[in-house]
Protein backbone atom coordinates (compact mmCIF):
# COMPACT_ATOMS: atom_id res chain seq x y z
CA UNK A 1 0.00 0.00 0.00
CA UNK A 2 1.70 3.58 -0.80
CA UNK A 3 1.26 6.72 1.18
CA UNK A 4 -1.05 8.51 -0.47
CA UNK A 5 -3.94 5.30 0.10
CA UNK A 6 -3.16 5.07 3.27
CA UNK A 7 -3.58 8.57 4.18
CA UNK A 8 -6.70 8.77 1.94
CA UNK A 9 -8.04 5.68 4.09
CA UNK A 10 -6.89 7.11 7.60
CA UNK A 11 -8.55 10.28 7.04
CA UNK A 12 -12.00 8.90 5.83
CA UNK A 13 -11.53 6.75 8.95
CA UNK A 14 -11.24 9.84 10.92
CA UNK A 15 -14.30 11.31 9.76
CA UNK A 16 -16.25 8.59 10.36
CA UNK A 17 -14.73 8.11 14.29
CA UNK A 18 -15.67 11.73 14.71
CA UNK A 19 -19.39 11.88 12.99
CA UNK A 20 -20.29 8.40 15.15
CA UNK A 21 -19.05 10.34 18.35
CA UNK A 22 -21.61 13.23 17.15
CA UNK A 23 -23.97 11.22 16.17
CA UNK A 24 -24.01 9.37 19.40
CA UNK A 25 -24.01 12.44 21.64
CA UNK A 26 -26.60 13.93 19.49
CA UNK A 27 -28.95 10.70 20.26
CA UNK A 28 -27.85 10.84 23.88
CA UNK A 29 -28.86 14.49 24.24
CA UNK A 30 -32.57 13.90 23.43
CA UNK A 31 -35.77 12.63 25.49
CA UNK A 32 -37.99 9.96 24.17
CA UNK A 33 -41.70 10.43 24.93
CA UNK A 34 -43.10 7.02 24.36
CA UNK A 35 -47.27 7.66 24.03
CA UNK A 36 -50.49 6.32 22.63
CA UNK A 37 -52.62 7.66 20.36
CA UNK A 38 -55.41 5.97 22.00
CA UNK A 39 -54.53 7.78 25.55
CA UNK A 40 -55.40 11.11 26.28
CA UNK A 41 -53.68 11.90 29.26
CA UNK A 42 -50.68 10.87 26.29
CA UNK A 43 -52.43 13.00 24.02
CA UNK A 44 -52.32 15.68 26.77
CA UNK A 45 -48.52 15.32 27.12
CA UNK A 46 -47.97 15.28 23.49
CA UNK A 47 -49.69 18.34 22.83
CA UNK A 48 -47.64 20.28 25.68
CA UNK A 49 -44.96 19.03 23.93
CA UNK A 50 -45.42 20.29 20.51
CA UNK A 51 -46.53 23.55 21.81
CA UNK A 52 -43.06 24.05 23.98
CA UNK A 53 -39.38 24.96 22.94
CA UNK A 54 -36.95 22.68 24.99
CA UNK A 55 -33.22 22.78 25.52
CA UNK A 56 -33.40 19.57 24.01
CA UNK A 57 -35.08 17.81 21.39
CA UNK A 58 -37.64 15.88 22.53
CA UNK A 59 -38.23 12.87 19.91
CA UNK A 60 -42.28 11.32 19.74
CA UNK A 61 -42.58 7.62 19.81
CA UNK A 62 -46.51 6.27 19.18
CA UNK A 63 -46.22 2.79 20.64
CA UNK A 64 -50.25 1.51 19.95
CA UNK A 65 -49.67 1.38 16.42
CA UNK A 66 -46.06 1.18 15.62
CA UNK A 67 -44.68 -2.64 16.32
CA UNK A 68 -40.88 -0.72 16.50
CA UNK A 69 -41.63 1.83 18.80
CA UNK A 70 -43.26 -0.54 20.75
CA UNK A 71 -40.78 -2.99 20.94
CA UNK A 72 -38.23 -0.29 21.63
CA UNK A 73 -40.50 1.05 24.56
CA UNK A 74 -40.79 -2.88 25.86
CA UNK A 75 -36.74 -2.52 25.95
CA UNK A 76 -36.37 0.41 27.68
CA UNK A 77 -38.97 -0.31 30.03
CA UNK A 78 -37.12 -3.64 30.95
CA UNK A 79 -33.52 -1.87 31.41
CA UNK A 80 -34.92 0.59 33.78
CA UNK A 81 -36.19 -2.35 35.85
CA UNK A 82 -39.88 -1.84 35.54
CA UNK A 83 -42.41 -4.41 35.29
CA UNK A 84 -45.36 -2.77 33.74
CA UNK A 85 -45.66 -0.92 30.28
CA UNK A 86 -47.37 2.37 31.06
CA UNK A 87 -47.62 5.14 28.98
CA UNK A 88 -46.99 8.04 28.91
CA UNK A 89 -43.30 7.42 29.91
CA UNK A 90 -40.34 10.28 29.37
CA UNK A 91 -37.27 8.28 28.88
CA UNK A 92 -33.99 10.18 29.35
CA UNK A 93 -30.94 8.41 27.61
CA UNK A 94 -28.34 10.33 29.44
CA UNK A 95 -29.53 9.37 32.98
CA UNK A 96 -30.88 6.13 31.62
CA UNK A 97 -34.32 6.88 33.48
CA UNK A 98 -37.69 6.92 32.90
CA UNK A 99 -40.82 8.91 34.23
CA UNK A 100 -44.30 7.18 33.88
CA UNK A 101 -47.61 9.61 34.08
CA UNK A 102 -48.91 12.74 32.89
CA UNK A 103 -48.04 15.22 35.89
CA UNK A 104 -44.72 13.43 36.31
CA UNK A 105 -43.73 13.45 32.52
CA UNK A 106 -44.46 17.11 32.02
CA UNK A 107 -43.07 18.25 35.34
CA UNK A 108 -39.71 16.27 34.04
CA UNK A 109 -40.31 18.17 30.68
CA UNK A 110 -40.54 21.30 32.51
CA UNK A 111 -37.34 21.52 33.65
CA UNK A 112 -35.89 22.19 30.08
CA UNK A 113 -38.37 24.67 28.75
CA UNK A 114 -36.09 27.32 26.93
CA UNK A 115 -36.94 30.02 28.38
Amino acid sequence: MNKKNFAIGFIGFCIFFFLSIFSFREETKALYLYYSAECPHCLSVVNFTLKTKFKRPVVLKEVFYNDYNYEEFVKVVKRSGLDTLKVPAIFDARKSKLMVGEERVIKYLERYIKR
